[in-house]
């Protein structure tokens, strides 16, 4: 399952490949700071990778707190 918010300019599909080449020129990574986190394409792919502490970073609050729900929770359905 792909998270992050659908949008143009999303990097969803291309994400994998993204965190792929910073893994890459950068194996011994512990944290990545996302700091223009947008729709979490970026973050949620790092989170599946390794044990690499991962920071988002968004301006917007509201996306923020939806992105923050998405990643406690895993999804949009009502508990």
């Amino acid at each position: 399952m792909r998270l992050g918010l659908p949008y143009m300019g999303s990097k969803r599909k291309i994400a994998g490949s993204i965190v792929s080449a910073i893994l890459q020129r950068h194996p011994e990574m512990k944290n990545f700071y996302d700091l223009f986190g947008g729709g979490g394409a970026i973050s949620f792919e790092m989170l599946k990778r390794k044990n690499i502490t991962t920071h988002y970073n968004e301006l917007n609050r509201h996306v923020f707190s939806l992105i923050k729900y998405l990643k406690e929770n895993k999804t949009l359905e009502p508990k």
